[in-house]
């Protein structure tokens, strides 16, 4: 070996490659960032009257004590047979067991936009919700 070939050996960097270490997030983690989420996109998309598609937010289940692989928040319009529809709004959650086709949800709340919008914001609705989706991933599939 040649001069250049010694120094190329010892220049490299063969040494055991640890993984990344990434944090998993908790799941009252998850809720709070997807209520903020969707309370932003609710003061924009929202209208306080009429017809809208649903605004929605959702996320990747990451606590593997339950059998949701997904949840979702997200507000609807109620059907046109309900007295009121034109103003009226709810907060539904849903959660889905994947690949199966398991899917149940849930409505929490129900209100004009400035009500909707009011419950989203209180400090203890994401509690509310992660409960709920606690429940629900215990039912899925039963």
């Amino acid at each position: 070996m040649d001069k250049i070939n010694k120094q190329n050996i010892k220049n490299t960097n063969f040494g055991i490659v640890k993984p990344k270490q990434t944090e998993v997030p908790l799941m009252k983690d998850n809720v709070k960032n997807m209520v903020k989420k969707i309370t932003l996109r609710a003061e924009r998309e929202v209208p306080e009257y009429g017809d809208f598609a649903p605004v929605y937010e959702e996320f990747k289940n990451t606590d593997t004590s339950l059998k949701a692989t997904d949840f979702m928040l997200k507000i609807v319009k109620p059907p046109s047979n309900i007295k009121g529809h034109e103003k009226l709004r709810y907060i539904e959650l849903s959660a889905y067991q994947l690949p199966m086709p398991y899917k149940m949800s849930r409505l929490i709340a129900k209100g004009t936009k400035e009500e909707i919008l009011q419950q989203l914001k209180e400090e203890d609705f994401f509690e509310t919700i992660t409960k709920n989706f606690s429940e629900m991933s215990r039912n899925l599939g039963e």
